[in-house]
């Protein structure tokens, strides 16, 4: 898959997204670089995940790109042939604060065979430093020779996709300065440092292809090899062709360096991952006013968060972060407001990163029977339309047509009645909230002038609103000796 982006000098960018594809082009027309390279870089501490590329670090995480593992929630990586389950996979953030393109997730305490113990890069590595390059992308397909784009011709490349999946090593230095915000097709950004390709024919340059995201970057730092960037996108030409490489294309890495307190923090955490055991309540109506849910667990730590997704997308929970209210190490509360149905999944993370599995909250649409189930001390004859368990005067049809609590008196939420002078006429009025998300009920504004005859329905009007809140108001000319005015509710 490629996607198109303007970019200055006419660049494009393009998703390495997963593909059953080979290796990492090497400008060099003798080699495949198929074996591990001869400067020792960590070969084995590269592996496969949904057929692109992971990196092991140490302590059992995996650091990859979020756009190869999508909505996986509990993500397989192939090392060696031998498949490790990851855990949650935990969404890094740009520095304002949005969701990156860079992903981590534990296996646990299985490291994979012959895989080394190794971290990250302390700072982003200088212009011209030396990089090795190890992913499963694709391989060259032929020799080098002379690809058209808009404007103009590079000598390149074309990928070979027929082949199987091969990892393979190649080389290539930093070229720019800074570091740059890259913004790919599928709205995944990230911190970038890039490589240039230079392709004549015996460079040995190497260039990113599908199947390296989330591929390798090492750097040597004395006698460590570290782990300075990985392969995220690659830029071309304005018109090139897709599956080609050519002199002059770009490889966009997600630069470790800015991601390395979060990364530091998981590798280095000392404290278990907290338990989330259930949440209460968790199953609940919408409603227009805040709700309290209680987290229940262990080995919560004072200053953890509670993180929100609103699907079953797990990647999203780096894009919310909610502070919480901490009681105890086993248990966390936190107020939300669902004014419309919707399913939550939260997990609690630890200040060290470490999360807690995910459970679900349901959020069920605006119904009187749903509504009751946010009350559950409202039992037999208590949870009946017409009773008035708090004796408020509201029975509690009416306390949820009027979004008041039928277990708390004084939220009695009562439709008010004034008088009106306009133009020296007395005008009676009736004032009331209506919510319009709650379709099993109607409301209807009547008027009768005894309290006898049959009460005939009359028009209100709108007179201000808020989501799905609305202020109506009934009013009537006072031209009889008695008018009487009432809102009547019919599920």
């Amino acid at each position: 898959m490629c996607t198109l982006l303007k970019k200055s000098f006419f660049w494009f960018l393009t998703l390495l997204v997963s593909a059953p594809l080979q290796a990492l082009v090497v400008d060099d027309t003798t080699k495949l670089n198929d074996t591990p390279p001869p400067n020792g870089a960590p070969w084995n501490n590269v592996g496969q995940g949904n057929g692109a590329s992971v990196v092991y670090l140490k302590r059992g995480w995996m650091v990859g790109a979020r756009h190869v593992f999508g909505g996986a929630t509990s993500p397989q990586v192939n090392f060696g042939g031998t498949i490790y389950s990851g855990g949650t996979i935990f969404v890094l953030t740009n520095p304002n604060n949005i969701a990156s393109d860079v992903v981590m997730f534990s296996i646990g305490s299985s490291r994979p065979a012959q895989s080394s113990e190794i971290g990250i890069v302390n700072s982003t590595p200088l212009l011209l430093s030396n990089f090795t390059m190890i992913g499963y992308g694709a391989r060259r397909s032929g020799g080098l020779t002379s690809i058209s784009y808009t404007g103009g011709m590079a000598d390149g490349y074309f990928w070979d996709g027929a082949s199987g999946v091969n990892k393979s090593w190649g080389m290539n230095t930093r070229n720019t300065f800074g570091v740059m915000g890259i913004t790919a097709g599928n709205g995944n950004s990230f911190q970038a440092i890039a490589t240039t390709f230079t392709a004549n024919g015996g460079s040995g340059t190497a260039q990113a292809t599908v199947g390296d995201s989330g591929g390798a970057v090492f750097t040597k730092s004395g006698n460590n090899w570290q782990l300075a960037a990985t392969m995220n996108a690659i830029g071309g030409f304005t018109g090139q062709p897709g599956g080609t490489a050519a002199n002059g294309n770009s490889t966009f890495m997600a630069d470790m360096a800015s991601y390395q307190s979060q990364i530091n923090n998981r590798l280095n955490a000392t404290t278990s991952p907290p338990t989330l055991s259930s949440i209460s309540p968790n199953v609940f109506a919408a409603g227009n006013d805040p709700r309290t849910l209680t987290f229940f667990g262990s080995s919560f730590v004072n200053g953890a968060k509670i993180q929100i997704a609103t699907s079953n997308d797990f990647n999203t929970f780096g894009d919310t972060v909610i502070a919480g209210n901490f009681i105890s190490t086993s248990m966390m509360t936190l107020s939300v407001l669902a004014n419309s149905p919707t399913t939550w999944k939260f997990r609690v993370v630890n200040p060290d990163g470490q999360p807690s599995a995910a459970l679900t909250v349901i959020v069920n649409p605006q119904t009187f029977s749903n509504w009751l189930t946010s009350y559950p001390s409202l039992t037999g004859n208590d949870a009946l339309t017409t009773a008035d368990p708090d004796y408020d005067g509201l029975a509690n049809l009416l306390e949820y047509a009027f979004g008041s609590d039928p277990t708390q008196t004084a939220s009695a939420n009562f439709p008010l009645t004034e008088i009106e002078i306009v133009s020296g006429q007395s005008y009676l009025t009736l004032s009331y909230q209506k919510d319009t998300s709650k379709t099993d009920i109607s409301y209807q504004a009547e008027m009768s002038t005894d309290l006898t005859t049959i009460w005939t329905n009359i028009a209100d009007t709108l007179v201000s609103s808020s989501g799905t809140l609305q202020q109506r108001k009934v009013s009537v000319l006072m031209n009889e000796p008695s008018h009487f005015l009432r809102i009547k509710i019919v599920k």
